[in-house]
C-alpha cells in the first residue's frame, strides 16, 4: 500500500509539513509567492477564495457521501496519520480539491508563478497521503473535481467579476504589472 510504504518514509519534517498543510486556506501558495501573500492587505482576494472554497467544498461532500470512503487509518490500523483528521471521508479529498482548484483561479490570476504554483498545489496534496489520511486515488479525483469546478466556476458573471477583482488586488498586492 503507497500510505504505508509514506508513512515508512515519512521523518519529522514532512510530518510538520503534512500537518501544517491540514490548514485549507489560499494562503499556502505564501511560501511560493512570498511574504506579501497573506490575508492582512489582501481582504478582496480573502473574501474571493473563501467563496470559491465554499463552492468546491458543497460539490465535494457531495461525493463523499456518495462513496463513503474510510480513510487510511480506519481501514489500516497500521498507519499513523501526522494529526486528527475528519471521519465523513476519504473519497475525493477535499483538501486536494481545494488545493488544485486554487492553483488553477491562482494561477490565471499570475500566469508567470503557474509552474512554482502548480507544484505547490502537487506537495499540499501529497501531503494528505503522506500525513496518513487520504490514499492517493482521493487526491487524483479531488484535482480532476477541481478540473470540473474551474470550467463551471469560469461560466458565471458573478465569479469572473469578483475573480477580475481579487486579481487586480494580488496582481497589486505581489507588484506584478498588467
Amino acid at each position: 500500500m503507497i500510505v504505508e510504504r509514506w508513512q515508512s518514509l515519512r521523518d519529522e519534517k514532512m510530518a510538520s509539513k503534512s500537518l501544517s498543510d491540514s490548514n485549507q486556506s489560499i494562503f499556502i501558495f505564501a511560501d511560493v509567492l512570498g511574504d506579501k501573500f497573506r490575508t492582512e492587505g489582501m481582504p478582496i482576494t480573502s473574501k474571493f477564495f473563501t467563496s470559491v472554497y465554499k463552492t468546491e467544498s458543497n460539490l465535494n461532500k457531495q461525493g463523499k457521501e456518495r462513496w463513503e470512503r474510510l480513510r487510511p487509518p480506519a481501514s489500516n490500523p497500521n498507519l499513523k496519520p501526522v494529526g486528527k483528521f475528519d471521519n465523513e471521508g476519504s473519497y475525493p479529498s477535499g483538501h486536494a480539491t481545494f488545493g488544485w482548484l486554487a492553483e488553477i483561479v491562482l494561477s490565471d490570476m499570475i500566469p508567470e508563478k503557474r509552474d512554482a504554483i502548480m507544484r505547490r498545489a502537487r506537495e499540499y496534496g501529497l501531503n494528505r497521503v503522506i500525513g496518513g489520511v487520504h490514499f492517493p486515488s482521493d487526491i487524483e479525483a479531488g484535482r480532476i473535481l477541481a478540473v470540473a469546478c474551474a470550467v463551471e466556476m469560469r461560466h458565471s458573471a458573478a465569479f469572473l467579476a469578483d475573480f477580475a477583482e481579487a486579481r487586480a488586488e494580488v496582481r497589486r498586492v505581489l507588484a506584478f504589472s498588467d
